[in-house]
C-alpha cells in the first residue's frame, strides 16, 4: 500500500453480508472476484460494480452437482472457484463432507448458470485447498486427510454425458509412517 492514509488507500469495498471464507481474484474482459462464504455460498463481483453479479448458494450448487439427497446438500461445501482456459469462464470445485469426503465434483459457471463439469472419481478426503493450471488442465487438491491430489481435467469432460463426466488422479498414494515427535 502506497498511501499514507487508509481511505486514500481503499479503491473498493464489497458487502457480501455474511462471513467471507475464501475470496479469489480472476483476470478476464471483466476482472472478478469470487468469494465463498461460512455457508458455503458462491459470489462473483465484478469490481465497478456495488453487488454481485452472481450468486449461488450451497443448495444450487447441491443441486446442480446432482447432489440430491436432503443429508448430502446439509453436507455439502464449496472447496474452491478456479478461472479456467476459456476467457471469463470459472468452475466451482464442491464436495460433500458424508462417505468419508469422497464426493468432490465441479460445475462451470456460464451466462449465470452452473453446469456439471467433472467428477472426481477415487477421491478419498473433504478437500480443503486446490489450486488449477488452466492451461495445462491440471488441478491440485489437498485436504483433511493429508493427501494432495493431482488430477487431470480436459476439455472432453465438458462435452461428455453428466453420468460419464470423470476427471482422473495421477498421483499414486504412498503409505507413509507418522512418527510422534514430542515438543
Amino acid at each position: 500500500v502506497s498511501q499514507t492514509e487508509e481511505d486514500e488507500a481503499l479503491l473498493q469495498s464489497l458487502n457480501t453480508q455474511s462471513s467471507v471464507d475464501k475470496v479469489q481474484w480472476h483476470e478476464g474482459t471483466n476482472t472478478t472476484v469470487s468469494c465463498i462464504t461460512h455457508t458455503s455460498d458462491v459470489q462473483m463481483w465484478h469490481l465497478d460494480d456495488s453487488s454481485p453479479f452472481n450468486t449461488f448458494s450451497r443448495i444450487d450448487i447441491a443441486s446442480t452437482l446432482q447432489m440430491k439427497n436432503e443429508d448430502l446438500e446439509d453436507s455439502s461445501y464449496v472447496a474452491d472457484v478456479h478461472s479456467t482456459s476459456e476467457l471469463d469462464k470459472l468452475f466451482v470445485l464442491a464436495g460433500s463432507n458424508l462417505g468419508k469426503g469422497r464426493c468432490l465434483r465441479s460445475a462451470i459457471v456460464s451466462s449465470g448458470k452452473l453446469s456439471p463439469l467433472s467428477y472426481f472419481d477415487g477421491n478419498k478426503q473433504i478437500v480443503r485447498c486446490s489450486w488449477f493450471d488452466p492451461q495445462a488442465e491440471l488441478l491440485v487438491t489437498g485436504g483433511e486427510a493429508g493427501i494432495l491430489s493431482l488430477w487431470k481435467c480436459g476439455k472432453e469432460d465438458t462435452l461428455a454425458n453428466p453420468s460419464q463426466l470423470k476427471a482422473t488422479s495421477k498421483l499414486k498414494e504412498k503409505p507413509h509412517k507418522t512418527k510422534v515427535k514430542p515438543y
